[in-house]
This record gives C-alpha cells, sequence and structure tokens, in this order.
C-alpha cells in the first residue's frame, strides 16, 4: 500500500522545491513527487493539503481511467487485440459526438466549464477538469443510445454516479460502504467487458 500523504509532507516538499537552486533539482523534485509549489490557495490557513483535495481521484479517475475509456470505445487503446470488441463506438458515430461536444459548451457560461474542442479530433487540450465536466455532465447525453449494446451505456453511468457521490461535501458510513461494493462490481464487470479483448491482461 502507498503510504498516505500528510499536510505538513505537502509543506516540505513545496518548501524543498522553493529552496532548490537550480532548474534540474526542481524538476527531479516535482517528478519525484507530483508537487510542483505550493498550493493556489495555501493563504487560507484552515485547508488541510492532504484531505482538502482529491489528489488520488483526480489523477487516477480524470486523467487515467477516463481517458482510457475513451480509447477502448473508440478502439485507440494500444493494446486491444483481435478479440470481441461489441463495445466500440463507430468513427461516424464518434465524429458526431465530437462536434456535439464541442457546439454544446458554446452555451454554458465560462464560471461552469472552460472551452472544451473536438474530442473525437483532438484531445489535447483536455485537463483534468475538462474530462470531468464532460463525462458527468455530457457524456450521459451525447453517448446514450450511441453504444452497439446498452450495457456498456449503463457501465459508463455506473461509474458516472459514484463519482458524483465521492464529490460530495459530506460522505456518511454507509456511503463510502456502498461506494467501496459498487467500485468493486464496476470494475468486475469492467474486466468482464473490455480485457477479454486485450493482448495481456490488464488492470488499473
Amino acid at each position: 500500500d502507498l503510504p498516505l500523504w500528510r499536510h505538513q509532507d505537502f509543506v516540505d516538499v513545496a518548501a524543498q522545491i522553493n529552496t532548490a537552486t537550480t532548474k534540474v533539482e526542481k524538476e527531479r523534485i516535482a517528478k519525484q513527487t507530483g508537487i510542483k509549489d505550493f498550493p493556489a490557495l495555501c493563504c487560507v490557513g484552515a485547508l488541510d493539503y492532504a484531505r482538502s483535495m482529491p489528489w488520488e481521484w483526480f489523477h487516477l479517475l480524470l486523467e487515467n481511467i477516463i481517458p482510457n475509456l475513451v480509447d477502448f470505445w473508440t478502439g485507440q487503446f494500444k493494446a486491444l487485440g483481435p478479440g470481441i470488441k461489441d463495445f466500440e463506438i463507430a468513427p461516424h458515430v464518434w465524429e458526431e459526438v465530437g462536434k456535439e461536444t464541442a457546439a454544446a459548451v458554446q452555451h454554458i457560461p465560462v464560471s461552469f466549464v472552460c472551452v472544451l474542442g473536438n474530442i473525437a479530433s483532438d484531445r489535447s487540450l483536455f485537463t483534468a477538469e475538462s474530462w470531468c465536466f464532460w463525462f458527468i455532465y455530457m457524456a450521459l447525453k451525447l453517448l446514450e443510445g450511441r453504444f452497439p449494446k446498452a450495457k456498456y451505456y449503463k457501465h459508463m453511468c455506473e461509474l458516472v454516479e459514484v463519482m458524483k457521490i465521492t464529490l460530495q461535501f459530506h460522505m456518511t458510513s454507509e456511503q463510502l460502504n456502498e461506494v467501496e461494493q459498487r467500485l468493486i462490481g464496476w470494475v468486475e464487470k469492467y474486466e468482464k467487458y473490455v480485457t477479454r479483448t486485450l493482448n495481456t491482461s490488464t488492470s488499473y
């Protein structure tokens, strides 16, 4: 198991970066720890850096799982083998999704979301924030009826529901247990639906 970071750990690393005398040393520390500087909200004394921001949620879901899912759905995941691929969205359908994504955000105030481009033609500008908004608030409608089989759309919706629960300001012990069980179920379905097509076994 990875060790849990404390608030002071974040402070110490940020201080090391600020006192590093060379750019190479600063980059080495940043690469090793994933921290580049003090958070923008460091002036808010009541914040606990280790407990006030969803670091692992950010990296695991927004920078890994969701982009990987899109790669699976569009046949772009490099480890895909010759197995069953009945979860793939047809290229012309995905192009429609991309155009609808770009068009939809034109009517959403910038306070809620940054500019999202055509996800089908260029994902280079998609940040973690972009993936979060697209997956939680747009994909439910954009991908409805787009999968060859409805069970894959339902599988996506199950992850969205769990993500929304984990973003609540407060969670009960019952909700924590629910999230754990639902995530276990989601991963089991993922393995059943997706990894059967891989050349080698893949896990999160």
